[in-house]
């Protein structure tokens, strides 16, 4: 009889264990739900928050002086466009931080499709802005003659152009 109460009493502390996990794991959860929305909370005081657009939209300059194009998508303008949809919407509107951009099609030996869409990006993006480009290519290729048939159009807008 002691050894079935000794188990009785066994089941009924593991029992106890059990229930007490499950309100601890609820407890965790619950507890880091609390700081998630407290870090929620903070962000929407942060002093960057606060920046003018003007200001702001400098800073993007200072950050994203030139892009280079190749064919990873690791693009400054790109990356900051992706914050936030503040500062999604402050790049976008800011045709300047597209404007200037160096393709280097030596490095860039594999993803054409990808070239062809920050080209493309950025010359939309740009709007009228005036246009710095600098393209690095030591063969003739389709890729070569998709960037020249994509930038002449564009011929008007030509700041610099360096080949």
């Amino acid at each position: 009889q002691c050894i079935l109460d000794a188990e009785r009493d066994l089941q009924r502390c593991d029992e106890e264990i059990r229930k007490l996990r499950a309100k601890l794991d609820s407890l965790q959860n619950e507890r880091n739900e609390g700081y998630r929305q407290i870090c929620r909370y903070r962000s929407l005081l942060a002093p960057i928050r606060r920046l003018c657009p003007e200001l702001l939209s400098r800073i993007f300059r200072f950050a994203c002086p030139k892009t280079i194009v190749t064919d990873e998508i690791d693009c400054p303008v790109v990356r900051v466009s992706q914050v936030c949809a503040r500062w999604r919407e402050l790049a976008r509107s800011t045709s300047t931080l597209w404007s200037s951009f160096y393709i280097d099609l030596d490095t860039s030996l594999h993803n054409t499709e990808v070239i062809k869409s920050m080209i493309t990006t950025h010359l939309e993006q740009s709007r009228n802005s005036p246009l710095s480009l600098s393209l690095k290519a030591s063969e003739q290729s389709s890729r070569l003659q998709f960037i020249v048939d994509a930038i002449v159009p564009h011929s008007f807008r030509w700041k610099e152009l360096e080949m």
